[in-house]
């Protein structure tokens, strides 16, 4: 009979990281915050302090060895940026609102925008890194 009961790798911390304070953002894909090899990504948020008149944006990732999901964490219409506030990834149902594994190789956090340029955000993450 195989045991799994060991631990392959452990988190002894968890951490969480802020990006720059994103301002009037031009339309595209932004790499917003970098990840290290073994990263998991259990939350992501995006704080809303000037709210744009009617632009999108959304949450993704990029690396890992996978394809870029432009709305992995948040799509656009749980990143309502035209509302002030806090949102939280765990209000949407993307495949990486409830984590992402970074397991393969580093990754990065994005924002895709479109006619977001009046509008002000920051982007946080809680993540662990497995050692």
């Amino acid at each position: 009979m195989a045991d799994y009961s060991t631990f392959e790798k452990q988190a002894d911390n968890s951490r969480i990281a802020a990006s720059k304070l994103i301002i009037n953002p031009a339309d595209g894909t932004h790499t917003v915050m970098n990840l290290p090899k073994y990263a998991f990504v259990t939350r992501v948020w995006i704080e809303i302090t000037d709210a744009s008149a009617a632009g999108t944006l959304s949450i993704g990732f990029t690396g890992d060895g996978a394809a870029a999901d432009t709305d992995g964490f948040m799509d656009t219409t749980a990143c309502d940026i035209t509302s002030l506030g806090l949102l939280s990834s765990d209000i949407d149902a993307q495949p990486g609102s409830y984590g992402k594994w970074f397991n393969t190789a580093s990754g990065q956090i994005t924002i895709t925008t479109s006619s977001a340029n009046d509008g002000t955000y920051q982007i946080f993450a809680e993540y662990y890194v497995l050692h």
